[in-house]
């Protein structure tokens, strides 16, 4: 079973991926900024009611399927244009 994420957990996922938190808050939210352009309220405590619907939790993502047979460089020029086939 996951947990639900923490402010914290947002927080520091924000910070290691390039968003910058500004100055003061919001109605008791930080405000978050990426790239001067995108910005997202994280609100400033764990005790939301509706938070279950804002921030579910984190699930494992399932492993992409790898391509088997024809390789990169089979769609080059004079190469084979049979369809890949997946495991």
């Amino acid at each position: 079973m996951t947990r639900p994420l923490s402010v914290a957990d947002i927080s520091s996922y924000l910070a290691m991926t390039g968003w910058s938190r500004q100055p003061g808050e919001w109605r008791g939210a930080a405000v978050w900024v990426h790239e001067g352009d995108h910005e997202i309220l994280v609100p400033g405590t764990d005790d939301l009611g509706d938070r279950a619907r804002r921030a579910p939790p984190i699930r494992p993502r399932r492993p992409r399927p790898v391509p088997t047979g024809a390789g990169p460089s089979s769609r080059s020029a004079g190469g084979s244009t049979r369809a890949r086939t997946w495991s």
